[in-house]
């Protein structure tokens, strides 16, 4: 077995939804629940062996957890959330061969993995129902296995990410 390991920092845009429900416990104590969707357009390429090249991909990702706050003003509100993650990888492996006598081990292979997402932010009310967030989350999806098939390699994607969100909320 050979293995390759892959690591670095890259950027990426998310964009998304989030819907949730926040209870008043006391006077400044907030508990909530949310789900959410986003879609992010990471990506990175490395050349693995000469000139071959290994892509890992982000594509959708659903949420679905709790959070807990302290209104540190009527207008501004401090939490911790956390929660369930599923979210989709996309490896792909583009070979560098291109004599048909030698094997060719192009493949192009997604799937979904499960994981969990903690993080922290603050929102502040702009008047009405208008609010400001800005947030960190860390999602943890674990260690992906793609099996590749009799002459195809396989891969392991160990896959985390680390995003700061900004976002502009209603309540209703």
């Amino acid at each position: 077995d050979e293995f390759v390991t892959v690591s670095g920092k890259e950027s990426g845009i998310s964009y998304g939804l989030e819907a949730g429900y926040d209870a008043m416990i006391g006077t400044n104590v907030v508990l909530g629940a949310y789900g959410g969707f986003d879609q992010s357009d990471f990506e990175r390429c490395d050349e693995i062996f000469g000139d071959d090249l290994g892509c890992v991909e982000t594509g959708r990702n659903f949420t679905l957890g709790a959070r807990a706050g302290v209104a540190v003003s009527p207008s501004f509100l401090l939490y911790a959330k956390g929660g369930y993650s599923n979210g989709r990888i996309k490896l792909a492996y583009d070979s560098d061969v291109e004599d048909e006598d030698e094997l060719n081990a192009d493949f192009d292979r997604s799937k979904s993995v499960d994981g969990y997402h903690l993080g922290g932010g603050a929102e502040l009310a702009f008047g009405g129902n208008v609010y400001g967030k800005l947030e960190y989350v860390y999602t943890d999806y674990g260690s992906a296995k793609f099996i590749g098939a009799e002459d195809e390699p396989s891969a392991t994607v160990d896959a985390r990410r680390h995003q700061v969100i900004a976002g502009i909320g209603l309540r209703f």
